[in-house]
């Protein structure tokens, strides 16, 4: 009996521990990142995913790089972007991945008037792709499906908000958005919901139903959606290579950042369901 009720007992375990949505923090974690570090490795000092696969941070040099910061609830990471195209990089992928996922994070916008960050959620095929390599997208070869970037402007400009559909970036439309009036100093927690199937889908958020057209994503930013047009909130996947592949990976790409500007990300939730 007793080793019976111990094996349920570790089962229940084994469930709460991978039980979605999965959370990456980065615990009370010190240091500087002074070259490129994987979670896999016995001498990294980056956290293993509870979802299994790995954490990955890309270092460029001595202005892209990553350190930890502390705050009231442990450590952050804050990300230097790199002055050229080859961006300095935070990814997490090789996760269990379906043809949808929800993705949510804290970002600061904590320095600088120049640079690109880029979010990218996709499929990780293979070692050496964008989630697990030293460069930018491959238009032809990896398989990225969102492609929504933060451009760093001068205050008292805000910082503007660009998606990439085929090959040119697009503005987002801030009269229909307020709430893009984006500031270093301040926090936002951005959500993307991601349907990479070839049916629409539906879920849940502030007590009403959205629904995601194939192969769209929605975004919102400090709880409001971010409209593409009028009432329109999907946006559409960045590669058409990337259709109904599994979502597996993301990663945050930050470069052409020519004033060392910086973001600090924390707190990550995400699942392979919507809610």
């Amino acid at each position: 009996m007793k080793s019976i009720f111990t094996t349920v007992l570790a089962l229940m375990l084994g469930l709460t521990l991978k039980a979605q949505p999965w959370s990456y923090n980065f615990g009370s974690q010190k240091g500087v990142f002074n070259a490129t570090a994987v979670s896999t490795s016995s001498k990294s000092n980056l956290l293993k995913p509870e979802s299994g696969g790995v954490a990955r941070f890309r270092y460029i040099d001595s202005i892209g790089y990553g350190e930890y910061v502390q705050n009231a609830g442990g450590s952050a990471l804050r990300i230097n972007g790199s002055a050229i195209g080859a961006g300095t990089k935070f990814s997490i992928y090789d996760f269990p991945g379906t043809n949808v996922l929800d993705l949510s994070f804290k970002l600061r916008f904590e320095s600088g008037t120049s640079g690109n960050f880029f979010i990218g959620i996709g499929n990780h095929m293979a070692e050496g792709s964008f989630f697990s390599n030293n460069s930018n997208v491959n238009q032809e070869k990896d398989k990225v499906f969102t492609g929504f970037r933060f451009d760093l402007k001068a205050s008292p400009i805000n910082h503007s908000v660009r998606y990439l559909e085929g090959t040119s970036y697009l503005g987002v439309n801030a009269k229909l958005n307020p709430v893009l009036a984006l500031e270093n100093g301040k926090d936002y927690q951005v959500q993307i919901l991601c349907n990479n199937s070839s049916n629409t889908t539906t879920y849940k958020k502030n007590g009403s139903s959205y629904t995601i057209e194939p192969q769209k994503y929605h975004v919102w930013i400090n709880g409001t959606q971010i409209l593409k047009a009028a009432t329109d909130g999907n946006f559409g996947a960045y590669q058409a290579s990337s259709k109904e592949v599994v979502l597996n990976a993301f990663g945050l790409f930050f470069n052409n950042a020519k004033d060392k500007a910086a973001v600090i990300v924390d707190d990550f939730i995400y699942s392979n369901k919507l809610p």
